[in-house]
Formats: C-alpha cells, sequence, structure tokens
C-alpha cells in the first residue's frame, strides 16, 4: 500500500495543475451538494416550524379571484355574522390592511397598519410585553389607540416604556397601548413591525366601503375545522347570495397550508437532485479527464509493469486508488468549504441546518465518483498489452 501511495503521488505531480483543477471542480461540486442539501433542510424546518405555530385550530378566510366575473369582497357584515353564528365554539376577527408612514420620537418607517378587533390576541400567537392590548369599548367608541411589534417599537420609540406615547399614523396621533412580540416567532397576519389599531377607527379613517382583506377565525377544538370550514362557506353564500360559487371564496387551514408547503418542497427536492447530479457529472468529467491524461503519459511504464511484475487486476486497482485519491481530496476540501459558506450564510438570516444525512451524502458521493469515473481508465490501462503499451 504504502509503495502505491508513493506512485499515487509521484504521479499527481506529474501534471500539478490538472490535478489541482480536478480537485478544485471536485470541491466546488461537493460544496455546492453540502450547502443544497442543507438549505434544504433548512427550508423544510423553517416552514414546519410556521406552519406548526400558525396552529391546527386556525382558518383564514379571503375572497377568491375568480377566472370569469367580479370578484365578490368580504364585508365586516360578514365577519360580524360570523362571529354571532360561531359564538363560543370559535373567536372572529376581520383583518383589514393598509401600509401608510408611521412616524415616532426617533424617526419615521413605512407601516403596516392592521385593523383588528379585541379578539386577536385570541387568535394570533401574539404577547403583549408591555402596557395592555385595546378594549371592545375602545373599538366601538373608534378610539385612535394602537398596539405595535417589538421591532417598530425599538426603531421608532428611545429604550425603555414605550406605552402612553403617541404615535403619528398618517398624519393623525394615536395612543400607545402596548407592544407585543410573537411568541412562536411567526404569524399568519405578519412579523413584529405591525400597528394593530380598532377595526371601526381604521374603517373612519381609511376603509368607508366596509370590505375587509380577510377575516381569521380560532378554535380550540381543530377536529371542528372540517365542520366550521363548511359552515363559514354556508354563511358566505347565504349572504352573497346562493347563485355565488363556492369558489369565489378560499379559507386556508394549517392542513391546507402543510399540504402545499409538502408540494414545495418536492419541487425544491427536485431541483435539489438535479443540481446534485450535475455536480457529480461535472466532478467525475475532471477525474476522467486526469486518469485518461495520466494513462496516455504513463504508457511506457505501464508496459513494463505488465511484461515484469504486475497483473491487470494490480493496474486497475493502482488507477482507481489515484482516481479515489483526486476524489477523497476534492471532496475534504469542499466539505470544510462547504460548511464554512454555510455558517455564514447563517450569520446572514438564511436558513442552513447541517445534519448527518448531509454529510453522508457527500461521503457517499465521494466513494462513488472515484470508481465510477476512476473505472473506464483503469480498464484501458489494464487492457492494453505490454508490447502495445511500450510503443506507445
Amino acid at each position: 500500500m504504502k509503495t502505491s501511495l508513493r506512485e499515487v503521488n509521484r504521479n499527481l505531480r506529474r501534471r500539478p495543475l490538472q490535478s489541482v483543477l480536478a480537485v478544485l471542480g471536485i470541491l466546488c461540486g461537493m460544496a455546492g451538494v453540502l450547502l443544497l442539501a442543507s438549505m434544504g433542510n433548512g427550508v423544510r424546518a423553517s416552514i414546519e416550524q410556521q406552519v406548526q405555530a400558525i396552529g391546527p385550530g386556525m382558518m383564514e378566510v379571503m375572497a377568491s379571484l375568480p377566472l370569469h366575473g367580479v370578484p365578490v369582497p368580504l364585508t365586516k357584515q360578514d365577519a360580524h355574522v360570523m362571529e354571532n353564528e360561531l359564538q363560543g365554539v370559535a373567536w372572529v376577527t376581520p383583518i383589514t390592511q393598509t401600509t401608510i408612514p408611521v412616524e415616532g420620537p426617533q424617526g419615521q418607517m413605512a407601516g403596516s397598519i392592521l385593523g383588528v378587533n379585541a379578539m386577536f390576541p385570541s387568535i394570533e400567537s401574539i404577547k403583549v410585553v408591555q402596557g395592555h392590548f385595546f378594549t371592545p369599548m375602545d373599538d366601538r367608541q373608534m378610539r385612535q389607540v394602537a398596539v405595535i411589534g417589538t421591532t417598530l417599537a425599538s426603531q421608532l420609540f428611545t429604550r425603555g416604556h414605550v406605552v402612553g406615547q403617541s404615535l403619528d399614523i398618517g398624519n393623525q396621533v394615536y395612543a400607545v397601548e402596548g407592544v407585543f412580540s410573537l411568541q412562536n416567532g411567526v404569524s399568519v397576519s405578519g412579523p413584529n413591525n405591525l400597528v394593530l389599531i380598532p377595526n371601526q377607527t381604521f374603517a373612519a379613517q381609511w376603509n368607508p366601503n366596509n370590505t375587509i382583506n380577510a377575516v381569521l377565525i380560532q378554535t380550540s377544538n381543530p377536529s371542528r375545522v372540517p365542520q366550521l370550514k363548511d359552515k363559514i362557506l354556508t354563511i358566505l353564500v347565504r349572504r352573497h347570495g346562493w347563485h355565488t360559487p363556492l369558489s369565489d371564496f378560499t379559507i386556508s387551514t394549517q392542513t391546507g397550508i402543510l399540504s402545499a408547503s409538502k408540494s414545495l418542497e418536492g419541487l425544491f427536492g427536485l431541483f435539489v437532485r438535479g443540481a446534485i447530479i450535475v455536480a457529480f457529472i461535472v466532478g467525475g468529467i475532471g477525474i476522467m479527464n486526469v486518469m485518461l491524461m495520466a494513462v496516455s503519459d504513463r504508457r511506457h511504464d505501464i508496459g513494463v509493469w505488465m511484461a515484469f511484475v504486475a497483473s491487470r487486476s494490480t493496474i486497475v486497482t493502482q488507477f482507481l486508488l489515484e482516481s479515489a485519491i483526486i476524489s477523497l481530496l476534492g471532496t475534504a476540501s469542499g466539505a470544510v468549504v462547504g460548511t464554512l459558506l454555510g455558517f455564514l450564510l447563517l450569520t446572514q438570516g438564511y436558513p442552513f441546518v447541517l445534519t448527518v444525512s448531509s454529510y453522508g451524502l457527500v461521503v457517499t458521493l465521494e466513494m462513488s465518483l472515484g470508481i465510477v469515473f476512476g473505472l473506464y481508465p483503469s480498464l484501458r490501462a489494464a487492457w492494453m498489452t505490454p508490447i502495445e503499451a511500450i510503443r506507445g
């Protein structure tokens, strides 16, 4: 074995540039494989976390965009009827939304303003960390009060107590009653930079036609979701005329979102597998190119070996060992580079999850790469006759 390794080292030094380029090609391919596999794991974990955070009892009702005809908008009256008929079974809040400048003592930024009712904290996965959420009385009396996300609070206010301070929303002054954060890091409605205000106040300022963007519904009993879904569709069709097709409305549930996310995961998985195949072929072509040149350069040596000491199996083993070492060097370097790049991407907020299976994939490819693409040059060297090889 030591003699074989010394021979491999000597042969690689004969063509250093080609050897380095082959190793570099495998390095790039394997680093890409590791990154893609790990990012696939990260995307999958992120999707699953977000779907689980939505909660099995959550439903979001929206008006669909029909292929033909005029879309049927949701109205506050729709949400009010749902609230009355689902009372005691589920919490309901209409959602209206707009984006306008929000200004605080420390500056101004574009804010996502949501009109909701006092049931919103029971429906969404939020936690009021300062102050309190506005009350049904605030909503009925159209008071200009707001509950803001922690991101917005940190950017527009100095550190300390934000509650009681004023917030300028579209040139209207609102009193900050509370600051919230997302308990599970995710929300159906959006991130921590939201501004939540009472629905009636929102309607008076920006929504005179009473249309709404969506209705959020939360039940404490997830087994009731299919039954509630049918009941909600019945309510909507009854209110908008029995001729209204069910396809004019969409009810998203955790099960539906999970199904859609699985489809996206499948598409991403196909992309990853395609990229792995491309990396495998590119790296293999590099190995085969170097090995074919090695066979061509060493025809005389091969002939001498075969004439005096070496069998065909020995020649095959020698060249396969050489291609395996090239593959091993490229793969080991690619694993190191891929890991470092992965941690760099992780610091920038990209989803990246290193697992044993990711490294197992790289090792499996390395083991097969040297054998598959080194086999043909090895057989070509072994099946030459001694006289043919020595004559060159």
